[in-house]
């Protein structure tokens, strides 16, 4: 039987078929253009449930990525959850880009996880990296 953290299979299934640039994006449940992903799963039940960060920092445990792509105006509607997100993964790039880049990289996303969160903006899209063996 899996022994994993993740239960949901089709996040599993998603982020083990990634390969190198693979996007997922992780959204709030009401960022628009989510819909031209290949595959939508919600997780969202009700508002504020589950929160984009508490998703992305479970996939990142268990997934290699290079990037994370944020909305280039979040450091200031909302430098809380930017600051959250510099600090659960140290060491990873976050690039700012424009509401219009991040809708393409949405649309070119492997799938859209969409979650409860209603924080204001409060989406990121994670750009698969390379999984590399340890040197043990």
């Amino acid at each position: 039987m899996y022994k994993g953290k993740i239960i949901h299979a089709d996040i599993n299934r998603v982020i083990s078929s990634c390969r190198h640039y693979d996007k997922v994006s992780i959204l709030d449940f009401g960022m628009s253009g989510g819909d031209k992903a290949k595959e939508i799963i919600d997780l969202g039940w009700r508002r504020g449930d589950p929160m984009v960060l508490d998703v992305a920092q479970t996939i990142g445990e268990y997934w290699a990525f290079d990037k994370i792509l944020m909305m280039d105006f979040v450091p200031k509607l909302n430098p809380e959850f930017y600051q959250k997100v510099l600090d659960s993964f140290p060491g990873v790039t976050v690039e700012l880009v424009t509401v219009a880049d991040f809708k393409a990289a949405i649309a070119d996303s492997k799938a859209v996880i969409r979650t409860g969160d209603n924080q204001d903006g409060a989406n990121l899209v994670f750009v698969a990296g390379v999984a590399r063996e340890s040197s043990k």
